[in-house]
């Protein structure tokens, strides 16, 4: 299983912002002594639409699917630009049912897959969600309900728990409500263990109000990481935004705040 959030930003005139996060952690074997091994890709985000996908679960189906579905979404093959955000999903989750068909056998019992999409809607952006489950032998579908308030808006997996508790205190804690402190609390979450198939640095991809998808770097525990790897200390930084456990935006090189960028102090009572 996994760590997996949902969560959107929305400001005074709306929607801002909306992300998928998840952790790092691939695990095999039971739950006592469990194989492990923390640069798992499980994050996916269109380079040329504004298109996200996460999942949890069985590891070995849903990253390779997801990784082709992303192909054919920037390809321009599974779907036009000027779709609607259900005909989108539908093409989506056509391809993932007509490839399950030939898959053997999963590791685990379910499989769940997060799809984010924006639309234009008479100059306002509307956002949708989706949940795919295998379970029970059967895929089962979910359009989500979004907070009209900045906020988590679905936590899934083995670390769920672990997640809504750290989340639930940071939320009752002086910037409860607000985009930035799911982040934090999720990275809480991680940090704390308390979930032993989470770990790993966390992941980050999103969408804001205009413009396609973004892949995010992280800085975890003082180090650099795109998708759970570690990048290279004279890699080029400028390509990536990067975040840090307090979701402020950094400086890749550097591993510091951006001049000019608000500051994200943790509060006092966490």
């Amino acid at each position: 299983m996994t760590s997996l959030i949902a969560w959107i930003g929305i400001g005074t005139s709306g929607f801002n912002s909306f992300y998928l996060a998840s952790d790092s952690r691939i695990s095999w074997g039971g739950n006592s002594t469990p194989l492990v091994w923390d640069c798992g890709r499980k994050l996916f985000a269109s380079k040329n639409y504004p298109d996200i996908l996460g999942y949890c679960g069985d590891v070995l189906f849903p990253s390779q699917i997801l990784m082709q579905v992303i192909e054919h979404i920037d390809s321009g093959l599974l779907f036009n630009p000027d779709d609607t955000p259900l005909a989108k999903f539908q093409n989506i989750l056509s391809i993932i049912k007509q490839s399950f068909l030939g898959y053997p056998i999963l590791s685990s019992d379910t499989v769940s897959i997060i799809y984010c999409t924006r639309q234009n809607f008479f100059k306002q952006q509307v956002v949708y969600v989706w949940n795919l489950t295998w379970k029970t032998g059967k895929w089962n579908t979910n359009l989500l309900t979004l907070p009209i308030r900045s906020g988590l808006v679905q936590a899934l997996g083995s670390g769920q728990k672990t997640i809504n508790t750290f989340y639930e205190k940071w939320n009752r804690s002086e910037i409860g409500n607000t985009s930035r402190n799911v982040f934090s609390a999720f990275c809480d979450a991680l940090k704390s263990g308390e979930d032993r198939r989470s770990c790993g640095s966390p992941q980050l991809v999103g969408f804001y109000r205009e413009g396609s998808a973004k892949s995010f770097g992280v800085i975890y525990n003082n180090e650099r990481y795109l998708f759970g790897l570690p990048v290279n200390q004279d890699a080029k930084w400028e390509g990536v935004e990067w975040r840090n456990k307090l979701f402020e935006r950094c400086d890749g090189k550097f591993k510091v705040i951006l001049d000019g960028t608000q500051r994200h102090a943790r509060p006092n009572s966490i």
